[in-house]
């Protein structure tokens, strides 16, 4: 059993019951579940290869022999993607299954739709649902804490709160949207902080804005186009799936189904420790709603625009060498680090900047020489726009 399954339960207080060992009276619920599923839907979708090993054989041999009368050109079927099959699985359970009529325990002849309607006890909700996205991200493991910041996955993530734990362990989460982001929550009690409080949003410059799904996108395309290049002929043979009945089956029902409409259940708030954590988690360095502007605020912000579009006329100067362009970037960190307003793109270029190895290199040279990048520099850094 996975420990990201076992940590979700254990945070949001659910209660996890195991079944004794080699116990199969303590099974028979999820069997009955999943034979009504497969008689249910299953045996009716394409791509179904049988309840039990004889049917199997029969549907494979049945497959082999109209493979061979086929005349060419047909038309071949050929399995349901994952996506297509569980919204199939979706609609039944929805439509068909949930308003059909139930002869077992507690049921009396009512549909698991009628049933839940007619439920008077509160429905435990959660509310605030970023919480819950943030408590089923990815679990990273445990890391110590340095001065340098937080080392995963070959890389090094960064946030001023840190320093506050350095030598001490936390626990972080992936986020699914940005490898350049680590949410890190305490492992264990400390001064400042309690095991399993969010601390802080750590972070990577050179990272951040690629998603794990593009580095898979991008793996796949390469596996694609080598696939193509070895098995062209062969994926030229598939075609379209041929017209399905029980899709049409399937939107009568819906059809039908949405001629009566569904109460909401009487819910109470329901939260947990760990989904307080993980909902401030979500909400670190978001900026509240926009207020309309007042017709100063208005006047002022036409002001910025007239200022943007006249200094965009201006012809930017790159840096002519290493020292200048060293210069250059110091010179940025020193009125960051002195509280002045800098743009966003040379704040990221500084933090980027300082953990490269150019960076590295100048201050080395620097230090040979005895001497400071301004004493470098001399009077070249007036060369420099401001």
């Amino acid at each position: 059993m996975s420990q990201q399954f076992t940590t979700v339960l254990r945070e949001l207080g659910v209660e996890h019951l195991l079944c004794m060992p080699f116990a199969s009276e303590q099974k028979g619920t999820i069997e009955r579940a999943l034979k009504t599923m497969s008689h249910g839907i299953l045996d009716l979708l394409p791509g179904f290869i049988g309840h039990n090993v004889a049917e199997r054989k029969v549907i494979e041999a049945r497959k082999s022999f109209a493979q061979r009368v086929m005349t060419p050109g047909e038309t071949i079927e050929v399995s349901l993607t994952a996506a297509e099959l569980q919204k199939r699985l979706d609609e039944w359970s929805e439509h068909l299954y949930a308003r059909a009529s139930h002869e077992g325990e507690g049921m009396d002849g009512q549909s698991p739709w009628a049933k839940a309607q007619a439920l008077k006890q509160p429905v435990h909700r959660i509310e605030d649902e970023r919480a819950l996205d943030m408590l089923l991200c990815e679990l990273g493991g445990t890391r110590t804490v340095t001065k340098k910041g937080l080392r995963f996955e070959r890389a090094q993530y960064i946030d001023p709160l840190l320093c506050l734990h350095a030598g001490h362990t936390v626990t972080i989460r992936r986020d699914a949207g940005d490898m350049g982001r680590l949410y890190v929550y305490a492992a264990e009690d400390s001064e400042e902080f309690a095991a399993g409080e969010f601390i802080c949003v750590a972070k990577n410059p050179e990272l951040t804005g690629i998603s794990r799904q593009q580095v898979a996108g991008a793996a796949r395309h390469l596996q694609r186009e080598l696939n193509r290049a070895h098995g062209e002929e062969h994926r030229q043979l598939r075609a379209r799936i041929k017209q399905d009945p029980v899709q049409a089956i399937i939107e009568h029902a819906i059809a039908q189904s949405r001629n009566v409409t569904r109460l909401p259940p009487r819910s109470t708030p329901y939260s947990t420790q760990a989904l307080e954590q993980t909902g401030r988690a979500a909400r670190a360095g978001k900026m509240p709603a926009p207020k309309p502007w007042t017709a100063a605020e208005k006047a002022y912000h036409e002001k910025i625009n007239a200022e943007i579009e006249a200094a965009a006329s201006v012809v930017e100067v790159h840096d002519p060498d290493g020292s200048l362009r060293h210069y250059r970037w110091v010179r940025i960190g020193r009125r960051i680090e002195a509280g002045e307003a800098v743009k966003d793109d040379d704040r990221t270029g500084w933090e980027r900047y300082r953990v490269s190895d150019d960076y590295r290199f100048m201050e080395r040279i620097c230090a040979d020489f005895g001497m400071t990048i301004d004493q470098v520099v001399g009077s070249r850094a007036q060369a420099l726009p401001e």
